[in-house]
């Protein structure tokens, strides 16, 4: 994994190889992960597969915005899609050790967004980048969190998967269900998804600079205010 400085955006946590090239694991490039639109009221399962990566920070701070990279199967000659996501929809999870494991425990936040930021990777067919900015949320340094992102779009017309990556620590999961009757399957696999987290320091962290700042400012008008004092006598 990867976790560095960048200017203007603050620390990010990223998985997303530069530049992009897909990764391939057990003969695929992606790991499915949609809620298929066009299944409601039939014997499918809607939201059918998830797939889940982990991140984490050092320090407590605030996230603002999430980045990633999928594919889609179906796509022409051109390195066009056959159909597009209607939307995505973000998920952040605690983390759960009660197995004896790390895995995605119960849901923290959910953000929908939806196809503005979808940019075609040059050169690599059927994949595209995406970037969305949320409603910002605490994250408390240390701790592990997991990412997901599942695109809303009809299985019949398309599917899309969040890109592999060769960066990470080889822990992801996927939950998997096709009939509606049947419980979800989660599945570990060592494989790591292409996504990317921006945060920046909680905003208590800028009151604190700030106080400190305005202390240090006042001590030093009292200083060159009693060396002007003394300077006059």
């Amino acid at each position: 994994m990867t976790t560095h400085s960048a200017a203007n955006a603050g620390i990010v946590f990223s998985q997303i190889p530069e530049p992009f090239a897909t990764e391939s694991y057990q003969g695929g490039t992606y790991g499915v992960s949609q809620n298929d639109i066009g299944a409601a009221g039939t014997i499918y399962r809607e939201n059918y597969s998830t797939s889940f990566d982990n991140f984490s920070f050092a320090n407590d701070l605030t996230v603002t915005r999430f980045q990633w990279a999928g594919g889609y199967e179906l796509i022409n000659a051109d390195g066009s899609t056959t159909a597009s996501a209607d939307s995505f929809t973000i998920g952040v999870y605690a983390n759960d050790t009660t197995s004896g494991m790390s895995e995605p425990g119960a849901q923290l936040y959910s953000f929908d967004v939806g196809l503005a930021s979808e940019t075609k990777i040059a050169g690599v067919p059927g994949f595209y980048e995406y970037s969305a900015y949320v409603s910002p949320f605490a994250v408390a340094g240390g701790e592990t969190y997991w990412f997901s992102v599942v695109a809303n779009l009809d299985y019949l017309n398309n599917e899309w998967g969040l890109g592999y990556s060769d960066l990470g620590d080889d822990v992801s999961f996927q939950d998997i269900g096709q009939f509606a009757a049947d419980p979800l399957t989660r599945v570990k696999d060592s494989v790591d998804y292409a996504f990317s987290v921006s945060a920046v320091p909680e905003p208590s962290t800028f009151v604190c600079f700030a106080s400190m700042g305005l202390v240090i400012a006042l001590r030093r008008r009292r200083c060159s205010t009693s060396t002007r004092k003394m300077r006059v006598a």
